[in-house]
């Protein structure tokens, strides 16, 4: 047995009885304590709760998938349309299982202390035995509280003459329009097996069968397989004959006084030779081909929306009973498929459940996405296999010997030029002046040539010539003005040689022009932004279902903080301060969603780098915030420890929400064979010499020694569905803002991955700070 407690707004719900009564009491007591002064002293009782409080009292046991059901829709229905607070209460009375008397009065005794101290606004029963038991003690535990019940046939006893504060939804029990489904999909049927237990519900519904399916007699051959032993029913239902269908309405007891779950529709479909039926939802994807039925969980809702509008204001005796939601015929494609019956046959408007999806269609975005991120790669493995080569070719050129310079020169396309200082002669290769632009009736001075070749602006031979004693120059690379080409790039290497008074004897230098190379350069930082932007994409991409749950949230505050603002001007007498309180709430859900929408289009953005000072406390802050949804459909308990007055650092704020992101989410998924009690996600922020240590663990399967050593390689994934590119990029991201990204294992409990990221020495002085975050 459990309850459940939900507070949903801070706005006060009509009918508060202080409102009304409130004012009563108090002149009582005060009028009482002015003639008992010389005694005692009364104190004027006060409840400033508005908290609304509502008992579920269930007919059956709390195990059972229908209960579940129900349970849980009518919650949700109060939840998402209640504008003040309410807590909800369940109980079970397991009638099927203790219906005597004795239980009876020890559950009244049970729930009389119970909820001696807690006062109940509305009781909601889910079925004829949970009415029956509050009508019974109604008087003496909750005297005058409405009810609302559900799961009631329209003809039942309990219906008739019904006490003053009860309304509720009734139920159509009626098994002709699922024989008649059956009958359109197996028209050859000769034979008509039901099949029920030996509880008191069994019976009903046997009872119940007999009244209604009389007229197929002359038809079909009808046969009832009641109160039977589990084993001799299975046993009769695995030698039926093709022609036959069997109609499964309840065993919550069998003939050996077994009892049931409720869950047996599965053994009796796998059992059986011939296509099972039935009018109960909960039984549909356990083996049932279908029914004519209404879900339990639209009934619950309905339920829940009744309560409301009961919690309002509204009289019970203004809404009298009325049948419950609207019945379809359901059914489940994969059982139609089983016994081979023809689903052109279902009448119009026949709901088909389990439908198995192509590939394409079930999968159609994933597909294009993992085509295109294919498409990527393969140009930037191009684009980086020809960079390598073209730099490899390169550095083999400028390695070449003295004696094989000529041939050096002419197949790497490498320009000469040598001054000799005694004769004050300069010497300029035809390669090195179509590289730099010179004619070849051009003639320099040396002052004017080592403008070109060294630096852009003009550059004095004593500048040149201020070099390490040993006479290196390091190589150059700078952009070249020349020929009417600005964009042309070139490479300069040389040597100075000098003479024994210190004066330089003679000059030695290559140019080479690199143009292309800076081309390749270029095209390679852009495919490298195309693919984070990519993988960036297709991360939000995976966790979609979960951002539109995040913005829903807000944005159903909203619509209930209107719907409340809405009613509190229908009165006529509405609370401006209430209203106000309303009115803000509105204002910061919008803004909520605001800053949602704006965080996505920042990460769906395509924009070159931007280093600015940032917090990494904050940055993990906001990826929290836009995967709460998704952390907490996979069920795992996320401890963020953020180090207070952290420094900040400098970098691109969305490429590192993007290395949390993954590093993140590769730890959820790490742990999606984890035991949800198990699943922890720890994150660790801290200051250690000079750096922001960000640490990421996670309790999953854990990574051995020969995989750590390969996690960052490019293409190298632990996953089925994985490209072996997020890891690998991330430590790139790291590293370009001077950082590491390591990691190290748990042992057999998961993965600790540590970022470290330098202070900023002009920011040192900024802090940022945060709270602990559990969720």
């Amino acid at each position: 047995m459990w309850r459940g407690t939900v507070t949903r707004g801070n706005e006060r719900p009509a009918g508060d009885w202080l409102g009304a009564q409130g004012g009563t009491r108090a002149i009582f007591f005060l009028l009482l304590s002015i003639f008992l002064v010389p005694v005692f002293l009364v104190p004027v009782p006060s409840r400033a709760d508005d908290t609304k409080r509502v008992l579920i009292l269930q007919p059956v046991q709390s195990d059972l998938p229908v209960t579940k059901i129900v349970d849980t829709s009518i919650r949700a229905s109060m939840q998402s349309q209640m504008p003040g607070r309410v807590q909800i209460y369940s109980e079970f009375l397991d009638a099927f299982r203790f219906p005597e008397l004795e239980r009876d009065e020890t559950m009244a005794t049970f729930l009389s202390e119970k909820y001696a101290k807690h006062r109940i606004d509305l009781l909601i029963a889910t079925g004829p035995q949970a009415l029956s038991f509050l009508l019974r003690h109604r008087a003496s535990l909750f005297p005058a509280v409405p009810i609302v019940f559900m799961g009631i046939r329209d003809d039942n006893e309990l219906l008739r003459n019904l006490p003053e504060g009860i309304t509720g939804l009734t139920s159509d029990l009626n098994p002709v329009p699922t024989v008649e489904l059956a009958l359109r999909l197996q028209p050859d049927a000769r034979h008509l097996v039901i099949v029920t237990g030996a509880g008191e519900f069994d019976r009903f519904w046997e009872e119940r069968a007999k009244q209604t399916l009389h007229h197929y007699a002359d038809r079909l051959q009808v046969n009832y397989l009641s109160g039977l032993p589990l084993a001799e029913l299975l046993r009769r239902l695995g030698q039926l004959p093709a022609d036959t269908i069997v109609l499964y309405l309840t065993v919550t007891r069998d003939g050996a006084g077994r009892e049931t779950t409720g869950n047996i529709a599965k053994e009796l479909s796998d059992a059986a030779t011939a296509p099972v039926y039935s009018l109960y939802d909960s039984y549909l994807g356990r083996g049932i081909v279908g029914g004519y039925m209404n879900t339990f969980e639209s009934v619950g809702a309905d339920a829940g929306r009744l309560a409301v509008r009961i919690l309002a204001g509204e009289r019970p005796e203004t809404m009298p009973p009325h049948a419950a939601g609207i019945s379809a015929n359901y059914v489940d494609e994969r059982q139609l498929q089983r016994w081979g019956l023809d689903e052109s046959r279902l009448p119009p408007g026949t709901v088909v459940r389990f439908k198995e999806l192509s590939l394409w269609k079930a999968y159609r975005w994933q597909i294009v996405l993992a085509a295109t991120l294919f498409f990527a790669q393969t140009i930037l493995i191009a684009a980086l296999f020809v960079q390598g080569r073209r730099r490899l070719r390169a550095e083999r050129a400028a390695l070449e010997s003295e004696e094989r310079m000529n041939l050096a020169t002419t197949s790497a396309n490498l320009g000469l030029w040598h001054w000799d200082g005694l004769r004050n002669r300069l010497w300029v290769s035809d390669i090195c002046r179509r590289i730099t632009g010179l004619t070849a009736d051009t003639n320099l001075v040396l002052e004017e040539f080592l403008s070109l070749i060294d630096r852009e602006d003009l550059v004095t031979p004593k500048e040149f010539f201020d070099e390490p004693a040993t006479g290196e120059k390091g190589e150059k690379e700078h952009q070249l003005g020349a020929a009417g080409d600005p964009n042309r790039w070139i490479r300069t290497a040389g040597r100075t040689k000098y003479d024994a008074s210190g004066r330089p004897a003679w000059i030695t230098g290559v140019v080479m022009d690199i143009t292309h190379a800076k081309k390749a350069e270029r095209e390679l930082a852009h495919w490298r932004q195309e693919l984070m932007h990519t993988t960036r994409v297709a991360t939000l991409g995976a966790l979609s279902g979960a951002v539109a749950h995040e913005l829903n949230q807000p944005l159903t505050a909203i619509l209930g903080n209107a719907n409340a603002a809405h009613i509190s001007l229908a009165r006529g007498n509405c609370d401006m301060s209430e209203l106000g309180e309303v009115i803000s709430d509105i204002e910061t859900e919008a803004t909520r969603a605001g800053e949602i929408i704006r965080h996505l289009r920042a990460l769906f953005v395509k924009k070159d780098p931007q280093y600015q000072l940032v917090g990494a406390n904050q940055i993990i802050t906001d990826v929290l915030k836009l995967m709460h949804s998704d952390l907490v459909a996979r069920k795992i308990d996320v401890i963020f420890r953020p180090a207070p007055a952290l420094p900040v650092v400098r970098g691109d704020r969305i490429q590192l929400q993007q290395v949390f992101l993954n590093l993140i989410f590769n730890a959820s998924d790490a742990m999606a064979h984890t035991d949800p009690g198990e699943r922890s996600l720890k994150i660790i922020t801290a200051l250690n010499s000079g750096t922001v240590m960000v640490s990421v663990s996670d309790r999953g399967e854990g990574v051995k020694g020969d995989v750590l050593e390969r996690l960052f390689q490019p293409f190298f994934t632990t996953k089925t569905q994985g490209l072996g590119l997020g890891l690998s990029i991330c430590r790139s991201i790291v590293e370009s803002h001077g950082g590491q990204l390591q990691v190290t294992g748990n042992g057999e409990s998961g993965a600790t991955f540590c970022v470290t990221l330098p202070v900023d020495e002009a920011g040192r002085n900024t802090r940022h700070t945060s709270h602990n975050m559990h969720g």
